[in-house]
């Protein structure tokens, strides 16, 4: 039997249909994620899903996103040294992608479209690269970088591979420091340095 719907509406309605997705991911993985499951677990009518979700993708995508916010710590203001903060930051970066698991993500991408693709890999990243220039800053400010300008494919080159490497599966663990201590700051010191010993 259906439990009877009841009438909330904005933050209450919002949270408890989030609630309902994640406890079908939690239960079932991706493919037990439906309306009528969502629906029931909420106790939400199908139309108010529909109007609020044109695709399930949509549906799971704002239930991860905004159980996310909810968890997300802001950075801390870096403060040295450079491996301790961007370790920090680029934890922030794949804590989406670790929270539901490499299979859950890539079965979200297989349905999502290019709008809501986009901002499941990239989300809102001016946070993250204002942090990242900060770390930076901070880093050249204590003689651990040069005085040279890094290029932003170089700064963004070690979240590309972090973002890849969640895609592809669950990332093992030390993969966050080895990317790190073998492409992050070899490359951003190499980079800093650069014109300055030309």
């Amino acid at each position: 039997m259906t439990a009877p719907t009841t009438r909330r509406r904005g933050a209450v309605l919002t949270q408890a249909i989030r609630q309902a997705v994640l406890d079908d991911l939690a239960d079932g993985g991706y493919g037990s994620v439906t309306y009528e499951g969502v629906s029931r677990r909420a106790r939400a009518s199908k139309p108010v899903l529909y109007r609020r979700y044109p695709t399930r993708a949509h549906m799971v995508a704002d239930a991860l996103l905004g159980d996310l916010r909810t968890r997300r710590m802001e950075p801390q203001k870096p403060t040295g040294p450079l491996r301790a903060d961007l370790h920090s930051l680029f934890s922030l970066v794949v804590a989406p992608s670790r929270m539901v698991g490499a299979r859950v993500l890539r079965a979200l991408m297989g349905e999502a479209d290019d709008e809501l693709a986009s901002l499941i890999i990239n989300g809102d990243q001016r946070p993250a690269i204002d942090m990242l220039l900060s770390i930076v800053d901070h880093a050249r400010g204590r003689g651990e970088l040069g005085p040279s300008p890094i290029p932003r494919p170089a700064l963004l080159a070690p979240v590309g591979l972090l973002r890849t490497q969640v895609l592809e599966e669950d990332m093992p663990p030390g993969y966050l420091d080895e990317v790190i201590d073998t492409v992050a700051i070899p490359l951003y010191r190499l980079w800093s340095h650069n014109q300055a010993e030309q």
